[in-house]
């Protein structure tokens, strides 16, 4: 009995090291970018960062992203984000024939347009939608999920 206890130690003390990493690098960590100059999503620099990584340097699936007051940034590329923010004369700029995916919450006191073809698709569980902009895409707004419009939202179409 105490030979195969000693395996079962052996066994555990091998094992938690593995399973420990892979539940670290399966975590999920949002990240929070705020633009900080005008320019392209996936370009670092329009979020003040050097480099030009998704998720490290530029906003990912899973990250979070502001548009700050008086900055244009331009999806020129698919892309996709979890919550996002334009405040109040930000403006985001879906490019001719490109997507934009929000899979969080969306709040808009700034512009969100698109070029001919653009659209955004709205994804994710329980999530709102508040602000008091306005909301132009032409190729189209795809909501595949029930979301919530916040009391006091007022979103508007341009079109």
């Amino acid at each position: 009995m105490r030979n195969k206890n000693k395996k079962t130690t052996l066994f555990l003390k091998l094992m938690f090291p593995g399973v420990f990493y892979i539940f670290l690098i399966n975590q999920v960590h949002a990240a929070n970018f705020t633009s900080t100059q005008t320019g392209d999503w996936d370009v670092g620099a329009t979020w003040g960062n050097a480099s030009n990584v998704a998720g490290v340097d530029y906003p990912g699936p899973t990250d979070n992203a502001t548009i700050t007051t008086g900055k244009t940034v331009q999806v020129k590329i698919d892309q996709s984000v979890n919550n996002i923010t334009i405040n109040s004369k930000g403006v985001l700029t879906v490019k001719n024939n490109k997507n934009l995916t929000i899979l969080g919450d969306y709040i808009l006191n700034g512009t969100h347009t698109g070029g001919n073809g653009a659209t955004s698709t709205f994804m994710g569980l329980s999530k709102t939608f508040s602000g008091i902009g306005i909301l132009d895409i032409p190729g189209g707004v795809s909501i595949f999920t029930s979301r919530t419009i916040l009391a006091g939202s007022n979103l508007l179409s341009a079109s």
